[in-house]
């Protein structure tokens, strides 16, 4: 008798077949003909057909009417389907809820009867945001946003990565976030993870006192939903202006505040957190420029204090602290008309 059989051939469909619900099998418009391959072994059918499929009305809106390439769709002599795989990338203008628009985006959907779980729907790509969002942050809002989610149709979502890159926005019309970072992570073992980091400095036209507009500050922060919080830390950023204080309102004096940060850290210890905090401060003391002290010579005036000052707190114990102060006290004078 007949032991193996292969047939390829190809049709053009008069009507839709449905695959699963709200999935359609049919032949794209202006593109080939679907394709059919048949195999006959070990007593048993096997169908492998490529074309093209459509997604129904039970997809969100933007979604509706896509078409997806078939990567693979196998079924059995029983008409199951084994394995099924189809995709679409290049996608632009996909409307989501809530108005935010996926450009250059991707979506596959991939099914394996080994797999528990059902069919696995995955979309992602760039991500415009609504208008709803970006008025809150000024015109000169500017963000590079990519996401992408994995969906299993009876599981909900299983995946979900979430970055944006190259922001630059406006806060409350006090602050400018420069080159800020976020990235976020889901997935069903490990929950929740955010990562976020960036330079923040005082908006020009923002009521904050004037010392204060030169400064650039670094900021950066890690929090998982296991962990709670695991890092935190903010300070003047590397090649920051120094700000520059009047203690008291004295204008004669300048108090300069050239290193400054705050580090926070949690660690696990027999499933128990200890927090680790880190301040860092160095300063300087001196007279202005400009100071009217003319009683004084200017030797006095010329002088300079600096200051180093450091702390380690670990639940809520000092671990570890340090000062010193040095005095550029070295000159020559005669005080006494001596």
């Amino acid at each position: 008798g007949i032991s193996d059989v292969e047939f390829d051939g190809s049709a053009l469909l008069n009507e839709p077949i449905e695959i699963i619900d709200g999935v359609t099998f049919e032949t794209k418009p202006a593109s080939s003909q679907a394709k059919i391959h048949l195999t006959y072994k070990n007593n048993s059918f096997g169908f492998d057909l490529k074309g093209a499929i459509k997604l129904g009305d039970n997809f969100p809106e933007g979604l509706r009417n896509e078409y997806l390439e078939i990567e693979s769709l196998r079924m059995n002599s029983h008409w199951e389907i084994i394995e099924f795989k189809a995709r679409a990338s290049d996608l632009d203008g996909i409307v989501l809820p809530g108005d935010f628009i996926i450009e250059n985006g991707l979506l596959a959907i991939n099914y394996d009867y080994t797999v528990q779980g059902g069919p696995i729907f995955i979309v992602g790509g760039n991500i415009i945001l609504p208008s709803a969002v970006t008025n809150l942050f000024g015109s000169d809002f500017e963000y590079d946003i990519f996401a992408s989610a994995e969906i299993s149709a009876t599981e909900g979502l299983r995946n979900l990565k979430f970055d944006a890159t190259g922001i630059e926005a406006s806060i409350i019309d006090t602050f400018q976030l420069n080159q800020g970072m976020f990235k976020g992570r889901y997935n069903q073992n490990d929950g929740i993870s955010l990562v976020c980091s960036g330079g923040i400095s005082v908006s020009a036209n923002s009521p904050l006192p004037e010392e204060l507009k030169s400064a650039q500050l670094a900021l950066s922060l890690e929090y998982t939903s296991h962990s709670g919080l695991k890092q935190f830390s903010v300070g003047l950023a590397p090649g920051s202006s120094a700000i520059t204080l009047h203690p008291a309102g004295i204008k004669e004096l300048d108090f300069g505040i050239d290193e400054f940060s705050v580090d926070v850290t949690t660690e696990y210890y027999n499933a128990v957190p200890r927090w680790t905090s880190q301040f860092q401060f160095g300063g300087n003391l001196k007279f202005s420029e400009d100071a009217r002290v003319t009683t004084l010579p200017e030797e006095i005036r010329r002088l300079q204090l600096d200051t180093d000052f450091s702390l380690t707190i670990r639940d809520s114990e000092i671990i570890a602290s340090e000062f010193s102060a040095d005095c550029n006290a070295h000159f020559s004078m005669d005080m006494f008309g001596l």
